[in-house]
């Protein structure tokens, strides 16, 4: 049985997101001297580590979800997926704020910072797996004209 690209990579989505969730919460509720050094290596320390997990977090879902109808334009996509873009966007920011809300239970700080940080990398990993998930549409179509 032979698949295409954009089934593969909406599998792999839909596969990675409950485990990048899950590695998210761990080392969002781990003690911070455990994850510091993590996060030293980091651009931006704290902030950008959250707007990585969170970016990460935004491409697996959107390419576990998103539609391209066969259309290869990233504007046809966005209006295609905006209810999509939308959920995934409230859910990335329901996520971030109980982490924050919780972390305080696990001797970590609630900072208003943070979460801002999680839904901007959480928009730009959207936009990214929105553009990939296209970008793999042009090149099946590509592919199937030659």
């Amino acid at each position: 049985m032979k698949y295409s690209f954009s089934t593969l990579v909406r599998w792999v989505g839909m596969g990675a997101t409950p485990v990048v969730i899950v590695i998210v919460t761990i080392l969002s509720l781990s003690p911070a001297s455990e994850v510091s050094e993590i996060v030293t290596y980091i651009p931006f320390g704290d902030k950008g580590a959250h707007m990585l997990a969170y970016m990460v977090m935004g491409f697996c879902m959107i390419c576990g979800v998103a539609h391209s109808d066969g259309q290869t334009s990233v504007k046809y996509m966005l209006r295609r997926n905006r209810l999509q873009i939308v959920v995934i966007m409230v859910l990335i920011c329901l996520i971030g704020a109980t982490i924050e809300l919780v972390q305080p239970l696990f001797s970590r700080g609630c900072e208003l910072g943070d979460l801002i940080a999680d839904c901007i990398g959480g928009a730009i990993g959207v936009f990214l797996g929105i553009s990939i998930v296209t970008l793999v549409q042009k090149c099946e179509q590509k592919r199937g004209k030659s």
